[in-house]
């Protein structure tokens, strides 16, 4: 199925009103304290699925692979997540700003390079991403990771986890070099879902700037139009 198959958008916050939100504190902030981005994503990800998995029966694993896409293949995951579309036209305006130099080298190899690499994280044994996707309270757990990067609270069942370098969250994004995620859970179907037992949905973390005369924080949200404001993306 091509992008242009899918009834889907991406929804990027624009800066208005009072108190802003924009992307600049989380992109130079980042405090890796000596370790690598490999090293942040293993410790960082094995933490929150530990967290998840607190209260779950087994143990919790965590798996780790790499995936590669070239030629056709690579073609096509770029047009079912509309990235050409999304990420392109903004290159020229990244570039502009000299502290986006390595990110817009590793966006330019993302869309022009014969072939693209992602990390594939996947935890079991632990609570999914349940509750509302649009709600922030402690036991929304996917709307807290995938659309609220900046909460640093902990999630239910949590006061007790072993921490973090302040980054939790955060880790995923930052541990890709075009600071894009795409997260996928399955979980108890509830009233709090709606009945449903799985979600995806794409995030990305990008520089703020000015595009078709409107200023953009640099959040960015993958899915289907929302049944309640077409222009919000909902999860798949």
């Amino acid at each position: 199925m091509m992008g242009s198959e899918i009834n889907a958008i991406w929804e990027l916050n624009l800066m208005d009103g009072k108190n802003p939100i924009h992307t600049g504190g989380f992109l130079t902030s980042y405090d890796h304290r000596e370790f690598s981005p490999e090293e942040v994503a293993a410790r960082e990800g094995g933490q929150n699925s530990m967290d998840a998995g607190r209260s779950e029966k087994g143990i919790t694993q965590l798996v780790f692979q790499k995936l590669v896409a070239k030629g056709e293949k690579k073609e096509r995951l770029l047009d079912i997540f509309q990235f050409r579309e999304l990420l392109e036209p903004r290159v020229p305006i990244f570039e502009k700003e000299p502290r986006n130099k390595l990110f817009v080298e590793s966006l330019q190899a993302f869309l022009d390079g014969q072939e693209l690499s992602a990390l594939l994280i996947r935890d079991f044994n632990t609570c999914g991403l349940g509750g509302k996707w649009d709600r922030y309270e402690r036991k929304d757990h996917f709307a807290r990771l995938v659309c609220a990067l900046n909460l640093d609270d902990k999630a239910d069942g949590d006061a007790n986890s072993g921490g973090s370098f302040g980054l939790g969250k955060t880790t995923y994004a930052k541990s890709s070099n075009i600071n894009t995620v795409i997260y996928h859970s399955v979980f108890e179907p509830s009233s709090e879902t709606a009945g449903t037992s799985r979600r995806l949905m794409g995030a990305g973390v990008y520089p703020k700037h000015e595009f078709e005369h409107e200023n953009f924080g640099g959040f960015a949200y993958f899915g289907k139009p929302s049944s309640d404001d077409k222009s919000v993306a909902a999860p798949f």
